[in-house]
């Protein structure tokens, strides 16, 4: 993962992304390097595009913030819901066919 936040720190300093500076990036952040690993990083970011992918990530993860958002305030206006329903039965509970039934007349078994 160092090496992923290594390259992230030189795309953000605007620094080119090479084995010697995520070597050096590395090190100063007190790591070991793998110069295999170093070399297949550069490699891999060969051809990306950090920005652009930095860019579709954000977008990905603000859109699953209002995902999330929406989801949320179904659930609470669900929840909220079922709790007028749940105090209507309660506020009555003597009351049977629509009638209301005097509990002094209920007899014991």
């Amino acid at each position: 993962m160092e090496y992923v936040y290594a390259v992230l720190m030189l795309h953000e300093t605007g620094a080119e992304i090479n084995e010697q500076n995520l070597t050096a990036t590395i090190e100063a952040a007190g790591g070991d390097v793998e110069t295999s690993r170093v070399k297949a990083v550069v490699a891999a970011l060969e051809d990306v595009d950090i920005a652009a992918t930095e860019a579709a990530a954000v977008e990905a993860g603000e859109l699953a913030l209002e995902a999330d958002a929406d989801e949320s305030a179904d659930a609470v206006s669900d929840a909220h819901e079922r709790d007028e329903e749940s105090a209507e039965a309660t506020a009555r509970p003597d009351d049977v066919d629509g009638e209301a039934v005097d509990s002094s007349d209920r007899s014991e078994a």
